[in-house]
């Protein structure tokens, strides 16, 4: 017997009318590995299949948390044959890295935050140090952006975008002292937009606590509001603005950073919207309590914000 790597395809399938980049693992069995669609993430796919996610009992953290870092291709694929995106020049092109931050900003504003550490209700000792680090699946943290807190517990920490990236996404931040590298406290998934000045809260054994949001030089007429009411059930309402008709995506996101819900996907009016979440996930099945990210992506705009669905 001669050995061969094949993949089929089962032509019975239709195509998906929202494609994802997990194919069958999201419940997408039109992808991967129903032969191999250009956005399918076969590396991350391999890895959570070989860490046993198809097995009762083993689809949890981290097996299903693995993946390689990069979840999409750094250039637009084409509309016709062949399809895949022309390459880079060999010449030219510097390759691309989020982490630490450098690299030309102009155009992807920075986010500016003002940290406060609490303890019991009291502000924490001064010298400790804050870090933020991108939330990147199957990715060692790195905590690039920094600052000390003062007498009253606060910090300044500015978040650069670095390389061809946004300041946009998901933050770990942990303080710690820095004499003795002990860690005070760790608060996962904080979502953090450029352009503006944001007021955090961490407090030590509890959580953390995102201010009201100004806007700092961004230049961005779009607004995503928080969903109301919040915590929600059985649904909540999710308001946003924009300044003219565009094309606009909204999508749910669980506290994994796993797609969950596409509420929109195409062009919206100018105007004040509003589109409501029913607790359920894109197969119509009730998605289980807790904390959920929405995403907003219209114009070159993004940006995030946290809701809490209690059963």
């Amino acid at each position: 017997m001669t050995a061969s790597e094949q993949i089929r395809l089962n032509v019975a399938i239709p195509p998906s009318a929202n494609p994802n980049r997990m194919g069958v693992l999201a419940g997408d069995v039109a992808g991967f590995p129903n032969g191999r669609r250009l956005a399918d993430d076969v590396t991350d796919i391999a890895l959570r299949v070989t860490a046993g996610v198809l097995v009762e009992g083993f689809n949890i953290a981290p097996n299903n948390l693995l993946g390689d870092g990069i979840d999409q291709n750094d250039k637009p694929f084409l509309k016709a044959f062949p399809y895949v995106a022309a390459p880079h020049s060999g010449f030219q092109h510097a390759h691309h890295r989020l982490e630490p931050p450098g690299g030309e900003t102009r155009g992807r504003p920075e986010a500016f935050v003002s940290v406060t550490v609490k303890k019991g209700g009291a502000p924490e000792a001064a010298g400790l140090e804050v870090g933020f680090s991108r939330a990147v699946s199957g990715r060692v943290n790195v905590y690039a952006w920094t600052g000390l807190t003062d007498a009253q517990g606060m910090a300044q920490v500015t978040i650069s975008p670095s390389g061809q990236g946004s300041v946009n996404g998901m933050y770990h931040v942990r303080v710690i002292n820095p004499t003795t590298k002990e860690q005070v406290g760790f608060w996962p998934s904080i979502p953090i937009n450029g352009g503006r000045r944001i007021g955090l809260t961490l407090e030590v054994g509890g959580p953390a606590t995102l201010a009201s949001a100004e806007e700092g030089g961004g230049g961005n007429d779009l607004a995503l509001n928080q969903n109301y009411p919040n915590p929600f059930n059985p649904e909540t309402a999710i308001r946003y603005e924009l300044p003219r008709a565009t094309n606009v995506r909204m999508t749910i996101y669980n506290a994994q950073g796993q797609a969950v819900r596409t509420l929109v996907d195409g062009p919206r009016p100018a105007g004040a919207q509003a589109v409501r979440w029913d607790g359920r996930d894109d197969r119509g099945r009730g998605v289980a309590s807790g904390i959920y990210y929405y995403r907003l992506e219209a114009a070159g705009f993004s940006e995030t914000q946290k809701m809490l669905l209690l059963k």
